[in-house]
């Protein structure tokens, strides 16, 4: 028992801080999450990223899709334009992302990465790639079946 509390002290503090230092753990198996990472407010990338998902409310709500500009300390849901501060050297450290170039990166529901590209991806490319994955197909079974 003793052995299980120096254990459990030892871990907890590790997950907390994770969850404290990564914004992103309050979307863990609810979203997948698009995180276009801009090197400055006048990153082509990022606008090209962005216009990718222009009237695409519909299919991004769908495949539970939320996508975030991250950019001079401020993370930015496109669709409803919540903003909340970040720790971006922390966020780039995180996901192993240059801290001076723009990168675009999927993350499943399960938190995992699936795609981190340094050019724009077509929206139709990511929602192809995300009905691939086993949770999404399970997804589309659910609601086919009605339950």
């Amino acid at each position: 028992m003793y052995l299980i509390s120096i254990l459990a002290s030892l871990i907890v503090p590790l997950i907390v801080t994770f969850a404290q230092h990564n914004p992103f753990t309050r979307y863990q198996w609810n979203n997948r999450l698009v995180l276009v990472f801009a090197e400055s407010s006048s990153d082509s990338l990022a606008g090209e990223q962005l216009k990718q998902f222009t009237g695409e409310e519909v299919k991004l709500r769908d495949r539970d899709m939320l996508v975030f500009l991250i950019q001079d300390g401020s993370a930015r849901e496109v669709l409803t334009d919540c903003v909340f501060f970040v720790d971006e050297t922390e966020l780039r450290d995180l996901y192993s992302v240059d801290q001076h170039k723009s990168e675009v990166l999927l993350i499943g529901k399960d938190g995992g990465g699936k795609l981190v590209r340094k050019s724009m991806v077509q929206a139709n490319k990511l929602y192809e790639l995300i009905d691939r994955m086993p949770m999404r197909r399970a997804e589309r079974r659910r609601k086919a079946g009605g339950s």
